[in-house]
C-alpha cells in the first residue's frame, strides 16, 4: 500500500487538479482551506511520497502511520470531492486510519534501521484485519446494490457494459489482439446482459464474507477475474487497489506464519 501511494502521489493528474476549475466545495470546506491546499499541493505531495516510502519499509512506523493518514486524507478530501477521480482515496483512506490507530508490528521488521525492528512477543488482535474485510465488503456490496437500484434504470440490462465495450474498444486489449470486434458492439446482445449479471452477483457475494471466511478466497478470485475482464475491454486502474485491500481476506494463519518468518529474518539480520 505504501509503494502504491508513493506512485500515486507522483501521478501527472495532480497537475491538472491544481489548474482545473470546479464549483464544488471541500468536505473540510472553507475558501481558506481550499486555497491552502491548492497553493501547497506540490509540497504536500512530496511529504506524502516520503511518508509512504517510510510506511512501506516500516520506518518510524508508530508516528509515520498517523502522518501518512492525515496527509492522504487532507489532500484527497479536497481533490476527490472536486473531481471524483482519485480512485485510491476510496480504497485506502479507511485502512490508513486503522493503521494509524493500531500499532502494527509486522512492517517494523522491514525497517532499514536495526533499532527500529521489534520482536513481537504476543499475538496481535484480529479486529484490525476484520475492519479491513468489512471495508472491502462495503465497497463492493455498495457497488452491487447501486447497480440494482433504481429499478427504472436497471444496470443489469447490459446497457452499461455495452457502452464501455463500444466506447473503449480502440483502447482495449481485445482490439490489439484480434484487430476487429468479436461481434457488433453497437447492437444489444445477450453477452452484455450476462456480463452485467455476473458482475453484480460477484459484488453482492461479498456480503457472505460478513458471515464466514469459508468463501473469502473464491469471492476474491471472482472480483479479480472481473477486473481482468474489464482490463481486456479497456478499463484499467481498479485491479491493483482491489488486490492490495484484498490481502486482508487471507486467513489468519497465513499472517501468523508470515509474521513468524519475518520476525526471525529481522532478528537474524
Amino acid at each position: 500500500m505504501g509503494l502504491q501511494i508513493a506512485l500515486y502521489s507522483q501521478a501527472e493528474v495532480w497537475d491538472f487538479f491544481v489548474f482545473a476549475d470546479s464549483s464544488r466545495t471541500s468536505l473540510l470546506s472553507g475558501e481558506m482551506f481550499i486555497s491552502v491546499i491548492t497553493e501547497n499541493s506540490n509540497g504536500i505531495r512530496r511529504f506524502l511520497f516520503i511518508s509512504s516510502i517510510f510506511f512501506a519499509f516500516g520506518i518510524f512506523q508508530r508516528v509515520n502511520s498517523k502522518v501518512l493518514a492525515v496527509l492522504f486524507i487532507v489532500l484527497n478530501s479536497y481533490h476527490y470531492l472536486f473531481y471524483d477521480a482519485p480512485v485510491p482515496w476510496l480504497y485506502f483512506w479507511f485502512p490508513l486510519v486503522v493503521f494509524a490507530c493500531f500499532d502494527f508490528y509486522l512492517p517494523s521488521v522491514f525497517a532499514l534501521f536495526k533499532n527500529a525492528r521489534k520482536e513481537l512477543s504476543y499475538s496481535p488482535p484480529a479486529w484490525p484485519r476484520e475492519l479491513l474485510v468489512i471495508w472491502f465488503v462495503f465497497i463492493y456490496a455498495a457497488a452491487g446494490i447501486s447497480k440494482i437500484f433504481p429499478i427504472e434504470k436497471l444496470w443489469i440490462s447490459g446497457g452499461a457494459v455495452q457502452d464501455v465495450m463500444y466506447n473503449r474498444y480502440l483502447d482495449s486489449i481485445l482490439h490489439y489482439v484480434f484487430q476487429r470486434p468479436l461481434f457488433d458492439y453497437s447492437e444489444p446482445n445477450s453477452f452484455f446482459v450476462f456480463g452485467s449479471v455476473i458482475a453484480v452477483a460477484s459484488e453482492l457475494a461479498c456480503l457472505l464474507m460478513l458471515l464466514t471466511e469459508r468463501w473469502n478466497h473464491r469471492i476474491y478470485f471472482l472480483i479479480m477475474l472481473l477486473y481482468f475482464v474489464l482490463l481486456l475491454i479497456g478499463v484499467s486502474g481498479f485491479a491493483i487497489f482491489a488486490f492490495i485491500l484484498g490481502i486482508a481476506l487471507l486467513k489468519r494463519g497465513v499472517f501468523d506464519r508470515l509474521q513468524t518468518r519475518l520476525i526471525k529474518t529481522g532478528v537474524q539480520t
